[in-house]
């Protein structure tokens, strides 16, 4: 066992299987044929913003000027999707 491990001391689960993914994509090695897809092998889904025309006004002023900043700090959050359009 290569027993890989973070510097917190967990196992590298992740990393190992993509390595393993990346030799058998490669033809270093064969694995058998996986029978559900996994989370990092998924395509991910783009909000379709064809059609949506949101004007992005210039701003010149101070932060305090400026007023109350929302920050997103979340790709899984309930509007990350229009975040990332804009």
């Amino acid at each position: 066992m290569l027993n890989w491990r973070s510097r917190g001391g967990k196992l590298q689960d992740g990393n190992c299987r993509k390595a393993l993914n990346k030799l058998h994509q490669q033809g270093v090695l064969e694995l058998p044929k996986a029978e559900s897809v996994l989370s990092f092998q998924k395509s991910r889904q783009r909000l379709d913003t064809k059609g949506v025309n949101i004007e992005l006004p210039s701003v010149c002023c101070s932060l305090s000027e400026l007023g109350e900043i929302v920050s997103v700090t979340s790709r899984y959050c309930k509007n990350a999707s229009i975040w990332r359009a804009l």
